[in-house]
């Protein structure tokens, strides 16, 4: 199965692409326990008070209600957290903090397979585009065997540079975007990050960094925006001094670099298909190998 990397090395966030190409957001290590897109296998999971942005869960904004009263019966307001339109204020449904400092001083970072350096011409356009629309529909159907297949069958050169096959033996040093142990077959977003950032173990932190605050599980037990944002906050400064990540490597994560090493969600919302996954197959293996 395809791990994610949030595992996300793999897609590792570990979540398996066919259980769960889920590299997303909910935790981390890939998969996470929320709420999922659609099926569970899209590549996305978000948490409670989540949502997808970029292929990755980000908090979600509060929204107002359109009445000026509050919502009767067990129906909760419809946002994370509501504000009425009118004078009165929603009471929230949490309240004090639901910040458990215990779940991420029980978080163990992963170690990571270390990526190879970016290796030019060692696969065309042309060998990129069939790999990308072969892997593209198979991840878009939350499977993952006829990409590997793929890989595997890719010219030489080429292939030599995309697709790494390892057995038993520890986590193996210069692995390209897609490799395949015996964990499953999995994508290495933690190397492509290491590319990209031009910070060698930027990936690795990075990605342990995002399983770290879903460990947290914020978005599980905070009822309402506030409390999570609190949550959230107290989670990010745990974590960052956890995994020893600095404020740059994450800018480089959350910004360009990792839009280069995640699946991007579609322009109009909505989950994943054969295009973004394409053009996600496509972006990594050009930043490793074009």
């Amino acid at each position: 199965m395809l791990n994610s990397s949030k595992k996300i090395f793999a897609l590792a966030t570990t979540a398996t692409l066919v259980g769960a190409l889920a590299f997303g957001c909910s935790s981390t290590n890939s998969d996470s326990n929320g709420t999922d897109d659609a099926s569970g296998d899209s590549g996305i999971k978000c948490k409670k008070g989540q949502t997808v942005k970029k292929g990755k869960c980000v908090t979600a904004p509060s929204t107002d209600d359109t009445a000026s009263t509050d919502d009767t019966g067990t129906t909760k307001d419809s946002g994370v957290t509501t504000k009425d339109s009118g004078t009165t204020t929603t009471t929230t449904d949490g309240g004090g903090s639901c910040y458990d400092a215990s779940k991420i001083s029980a978080f163990v970072p992963e170690t990571l397979p270390t990526s190879h350096a970016y290796q030019a011409t060692k696969c065309s356009a042309g060998e990129i585009t069939t790999l990308a629309t072969a892997c593209g529909a198979d991840f878009a159907a939350g499977t993952d065997a006829a990409c590997f297949t793929a890989l595997k069958a890719a010219p030489a050169t080429c292939r030599a540079c995309v697709y790494s096959e390892f057995g038993e033996g520890g986590t193996p040093a210069n692995v390209g975007p897609f490799f395949s142990d015996t964990t499953g077959n999995n994508i290495n977003i933690a190397g492509c990050l290491d590319i990209t950032s031009a910070s060698v173990g930027c990936g690795g932190k990075y990605v342990n960094y995002n399983s770290c605050l879903d460990a947290s599980e914020c978005g599980d037990v905070c009822e309402d925006q506030d409390t999570f944002d609190a949550c959230l906050a107290s989670a990010k400064t745990a974590c960052k001094a956890k995994v020893s990540i600095d404020d740059a490597c994450i800018t480089a994560g959350d910004g360009a670099a990792g839009d280069k090493c995640y699946v991007l969600a579609p322009a109009g919302g909505g989950n994943p298909g054969a295009t973004e996954y394409g053009a996600w197959v496509n972006s990594l293996a050009t930043v490793f190998c074009k």
